[in-house]
């Protein structure tokens, strides 16, 4: 198991731009990119601009790495022991990146606290201790077992309908490939759900039947085959 390695970053104010245009039809919205939460164009109408400078901090693009994927395995399920551990996990998304250095060393960032919906990283990836964000490889958040789907001030917390990766994940995982110049060969989905995690590999899920905003459910999207936390390398 890996220790966390990440700064102790207190993350200040996080300002969230814009009106949710899904929220009130689908309750487990992830808000993340652009109008919806950090710096990217909103992955719904391509729209916006912006960007932390990521362009200018080009990951190595390289082959698929099996041993990076073991690495950030084992990362992902020190970001999910902690996850779990939280006292609210049923009801509030908590998310962390995973990203490489320059000398290919994996680092997992802070765990970042959401709403019962949303979990909006910061425009500023200092914040969360790295330059840009075209460094990451893995970005892992969970999603609560309980929505709320009260109205008017009134909670009304019922069982999630989904628990797994759904359509606005992958628009989301799309917008910061294609904003941030993410290596697309090993950027890795990791999505936590009632202390378990699953893994989803960016390369192995194109088809844009899986960006259905109104798919809830993890169907036809390819669970990898080889989450392997702890692994050690040849």
């Amino acid at each position: 198991m890996a220790g966390y390695d990440g700064p102790s970053t207190d993350l200040g104010e996080i300002v969230v731009i814009g009106d949710r245009p899904w929220y009130e039809l689908y309750n487990n919205w992830w808000e993340v990119g652009g109008s919806l939460g950090g710096d990217g164009p909103d992955p719904w109408t391509d729209s916006g601009g912006g960007g932390d400078g990521g362009q200018t901090t080009d990951p190595t693009q390289r082959d698929y790495d099996a041993c990076e994927d073991r690495q950030a395995d084992t990362l992902a399920d020190d970001i999910n022991d902690e996850i779990r551990n939280q006292p609210d996990s049923d009801r509030r998304e908590y998310g962390a990146l995973i990203w490489r250095d320059d000398q290919g060393n994996l680092h997992r960032t802070a765990l970042v606290p959401g709403s019962n919906g949303s979990v909006p990283f910061p425009a500023d990836p200092t914040e969360l201790g790295l330059d840009s964000y075209s460094r990451v490889v893995g970005m892992v958040h969970s999603h609560p077992s309980l929505v709320d789907i009260g109205t008017n001030g009134v909670s009304n917390w019922v069982s999630a309908s989904h628990g797994w990766i759904w359509g606005g994940d992958w628009l989301v995982a799309d917008d910061w490939v294609n904003t941030h110049n993410l290596d697309p060969d090993n950027f890795t989905m990791y999505i936590s759900f009632e202390g378990q995690i699953r893994e989803y590999d960016y390369f192995d899920n194109q088809s844009p039947e899986l960006r259905e905003p109104d798919n809830f459910t993890d169907a036809g999207s390819a669970e990898s085959g080889d989450y392997n936390p702890g692994a050690s390398c040849p």
